[in-house]
């Protein structure tokens, strides 16, 4: 049992580490010359996925929704 709860909250760790990860790679990418139109609808659509990502993994790990 211990074991299973380790498992899972190192896998709540591992999402919340590979989002922060995925949020680094979109800041880079804001200096890639690029119009800044371009920019800004990229971070539209996965800015919320990754907020997601992170309620989701927050919620899992706590058992809490601090957001309700």
């Amino acid at each position: 049992m211990l074991l299973q709860t380790f498992k899972i909250m190192n896998d709540n760790l591992e999402k919340i580490g590979q989002t922060v990860d995925d949020l680094e790679s979109l800041i880079a990418g804001l200096n890639l010359p690029m119009p800044p139109q371009f920019h800004i609808e990229q971070l539209k659509t996965i800015l919320p996925e990754k907020v997601k990502a992170i309620k989701e993994a927050i919620i899992a790990e706590s058992g809490e929704n601090p957001w309700e």
